[in-house]
């Protein structure tokens, strides 16, 4: 007997984040549900490991990118993807609870910014199904918090 849920497409993500335990554990979040995952944890090479993932398997659904990193912060990293011609979506995670960067990633090219304790499977599975809707339902803000 088949269920009546509607079959939807793979979605895949590309994660960045120098912080290993992080990593892993969005990286659970995501592959339990049933998004592919590419995950990097050095930030010089991820925007190459990004177009390398792009070419031979498609773009990507999400870019989520932490933004304090050695080396080259997730900032950087956005502007070089968005330049690639990447127009997905694209979450900006911080440890930060202020959200005084929000400017910033705003002008990096991210749509959303996020504190990396407010990710979780129900704000994964909206911003994959529904992002347009995902800042007001779960008490975020979109980088972009003017009106359309």
């Amino acid at each position: 007997m088949s269920d009546n849920k509607e079959i939807q497409k793979a979605h895949r993500a590309f994660i960045v984040d120098d912080d290993k335990d992080t990593l892993a554990i969005m990286t659970h979040q995501f592959k339990s549900l049933k998004v592919d995952v590419t995950a990097v944890t050095e930030s010089t090479t991820a925007v190459k490991e990004f177009l390398k993932a792009t070419m031979r398997d498609g773009n990507f659904d999400l870019v989520a990118l932490d933004i304090r990193m050695p080396n080259i912060n997730g900032n950087e990293i956005a502007k070089q993807m968005r330049d690639t011609g990447y127009t997905g979506l694209m979450i900006a995670l911080t440890a930060s609870t202020t959200g005084m960067g929000r400017k910033v990633s705003k002008e990096s090219g991210f749509d959303y910014y996020f504190s990396k304790t407010s990710i979780n499977k129900e704000l994964i599975s909206a911003l994959l199904h529904q992002p347009k809707t995902v800042a007001g339902e779960v008490g975020q803000s979109p980088v972009d918090i003017d009106d359309e």
